[in-house]
């Protein structure tokens, strides 16, 4: 689920505008898809851990579900603006 949401949102947000960016100061290359790849890879990291850290209670228990949806909401606005600013 989370590597679908994270293709989502980076794939349609990021990489577009970075190609948009980039197209404007000359010919594309590879450093595009990568500065997608490293904030996507960094988010789908970064919230598995702290379900991993957190299990079970993270995927059964409303509180702990709560939680993870704030810290991934957080993390994901943090690297989406640094998939767009690298």
């Amino acid at each position: 689920m989370e590597l679908i949401f994270c293709f989502i949102n980076f794939a349609t947000i990021v990489l577009p505008y970075r190609i948009t960016v980039w197209s404007q100061l000359g010919p594309l290359d590879g450093s595009v898809l990568w500065s997608t790849v490293l904030p996507a890879a960094v988010w789908f990291f970064g919230i598995n851990i702290f379900i991993l850290v957190k299990y079970p209670g993270s995927l059964i228990d409303k509180t702990w579900i709560q939680v993870r949806g704030v810290v991934a909401g957080l993390l994901l606005a943090i690297t989406l603006e640094g998939g767009m600013l690298m």
